[in-house]
């Protein structure tokens, strides 16, 4: 009975592990601070956009956050992420790719002091794997010698023309009760397994 216990709490270990570290996609905190007011004046020319992997190309004019750019269907990069900045927003067009290849996208002249901690969001056209139809997914960017690039995974789900929404995100202290978004899963594993030992404990 006691090694059906055990391998009981260890299969849950398992499912909650899964809740915690799950999704290349990201985590969902409704309890995020956002602000979507473009905080760079970064306006790309044409001959600053070019990509890897397929053919990219700028669609010039004045390009605005999208306004379903909720924390309620944006993915954030980490458990404790609760705070994202917009910093600019591009709209590329990106064809004569392969679907499931990598695109590397490249965006020149980036002069924004805002370098670290930064991620290009895209809103996904379909669902594959981790991607949801209609959510936002933050792509990991570096900047260097003025050049911010970011790779996409699977093209196929967010192009042709997609709006990128260049932002920072960032943990910032909380009151300690605040809401965690939903993040306890991994705690929860914790414990139960701290508890297997319990089980094999002798009776006095």
């Amino acid at each position: 009975m006691k090694k059906f216990l055990v391998f009981i709490c260890l299969l849950a270990l398992v499912s909650f592990a899964g809740l915690a570290f799950a999704a290349d996609g990201g985590h969902v905190n409704p309890d995020a601070k956002i602000d979507t007011t473009p905080a760079a004046d970064y306006k790309p020319a044409s001959g600053d956009v070019t990509g890897t992997g397929g053919k990219v190309e700028l669609v010039t004019g004045n390009i605005s956050t999208p306004t379903e750019f909720k924390v309620a269907d944006i993915f954030l990069p980490t458990t404790t992420a609760n705070k994202i900045a917009v910093m600019s927003n591009v709209k590329i067009t990106v064809t004569d790719y392969t679907d499931g290849t990598p695109v590397t996208i490249s965006f020149a002249n980036y002069t924004d002091t805002n370098t670290t901690d930064l991620y290009a969001f895209l809103k996904a056209n379909t669902a594959s794997g981790d991607y949801s139809v209609g959510k936002f997914y933050g792509f990991k960017c570096t900047v260097t010698d003025k050049v911010l690039s970011f790779t996409v995974d699977k093209p196929e789900v967010f192009f042709s023309e997609r709006t990128v929404t260049l932002a920072t995100v960032k943990t910032v202290p909380t009151d300690s009760g605040s809401s965690s978004g939903g993040c306890n899963a991994g705690y929860a594993g914790l414990l139960l397994f701290a508890a297997v030992p319990f089980f094999f404990r002798k009776k006095k």
